[in-house]
């Protein structure tokens, strides 16, 4: 994602849009995971770490820079 796009998407995350939400998670998901995989070495545990790390991203959306 380019850095304007990224922004914008992060600006619409903190405004409640969960469609931008969306696009961030299918975009930015599979290298979390990739990267998750390589430190924790078992997927469905790699799988939890990343759907956490976006589940806290969507709760506290509103304190994003």
């Amino acid at each position: 994602m380019e850095e304007e796009y990224l922004r914008q998407i992060i600006k619409e995350i903190k405004n409640d849009d969960e469609r931008s939400f969306k696009k961030l998670f299918d975009h930015y998901y599979p290298r979390f995971l990739r990267v998750a995989c390589y430190h924790v070495k078992h997927e469905e545990m790699a799988e939890e770490v990343v759907m956490d790390v976006f589940i806290k991203l969507w709760k506290y959306r509103k304190k994003l820079p």
